[in-house]
């Protein structure tokens, strides 16, 4: 197979992040091929190695890219922040990836992405943002995670809570909901007296 029509392959796809067993599958050559085939193309900037085994198009976006090592997962706290403009800090260096499994910390492109473990009950409220492979926390649920997580400082949880609610970005109903689902009661009391601060003016 042609190097264009496999990159093709994955873009058509939105397989952001895949591993050397799928290019091989693809190819229908053996691994020693596969590996030949991989080097050649990083050598020339086509693909970009994320981790052992585990490839990107040299085009996509970080977070993109974070939200699909490993799954089920998703982008959430400070990073959400951030894709939903519900902060007023600067560019993001340390994008936040929830998950069912543990996975080590990964250094790509200058960004750290980190990877933080919920129970799959409290692995809920996310979506892939627009025509991208992003897959991110809904609003809503960033907030809750940020909570939950206590990450970032809740100086930075108030600032995006206050934006979202002014912006209607948030639906109040469903940070509450999504609290609740947390089953963490100190979770939802922390929700409740930022929202009622924010009320107050």
């Amino acid at each position: 197979m042609k190097s264009e029509n496999l990159l093709a392959t994955f873009q058509n796809a939105r397989m952001i992040v895949f591993t050397s067993k799928d290019i091989e599958r693809l190819t229908s050559k053996g691994i020693a091929y596969t590996s030949l085939y991989i080097s050649r193309l990083v050598k020339k900037n086509k693909l970009v190695r994320v981790e052992k085994g585990k490839y990107c198009l040299s085009n996509a976006d970080i977070y993109e890219i974070a939200s699909n090592i490993i799954f089920p997962s998703y982008v959430s706290l400070f990073a959400s922040f951030n894709l939903y403009g519900l902060t007023t800090q600067g560019q993001i260096m340390t994008i936040d990836v929830m998950t069912a499994n543990r996975h080590k910390r990964i250094n790509f492109r200058g960004y750290s992405i980190r990877f933080i473990t919920l129970t799959r009950k409290r692995l809920f409220g996310f979506q892939r943002i627009n025509n991208t492979a992003i897959i991110a926390a809904l609003p809503e649920k960033a907030i809750v995670d940020a909570l939950y997580l206590g990450n970032p400082n809740e100086v930075y949880v108030f600032e995006a809570l206050k934006a979202g609610l002014s912006k209607d970005v948030l639906n109040e109903d469903r940070l509450i909901d999504f609290a609740k689902k947390m089953q963490s009661k100190k979770t939802l009391e922390k929700l409740k007296l930022l929202i009622a601060e924010i009320k107050r003016g």
